[in-house]
């Protein structure tokens, strides 16, 4: 485990009483928007930029940073916005 602690990161969240049978362990309210994460966030370029969906799919499929905030991406492509 990394010993980066984000400035923001405030300890175990409490679930207020009222709702411990409703959130699952490990689990927390949040009101505010969530955090997806607790570390530094990499500056990326978007001339570096590129969305790839390969795999098990009939055909690979990729995007760069310009194609997917463009509107320009065919149909059936991700909700890039």
């Amino acid at each position: 485990m990394s010993d980066f602690v984000s400035r923001a990161f405030g300890g175990r969240r409490r679930v207020p009483p009222e709702l411990t049978d409703r959130v699952p362990p490990g689990q927390y309210v949040e009101d505010g928007f969530p955090v997806l994460t607790a570390g530094p966030t990499p500056d990326v370029a978007t001339s570096e930029w590129s969305l790839r969906v390969d795999g098990m799919v009939a055909q690979a499929q990729e995007w760069d940073c310009r194609t997917c905030t463009s509107g320009r991406a065919r149909s059936g492509s991700p909700g890039c916005a």
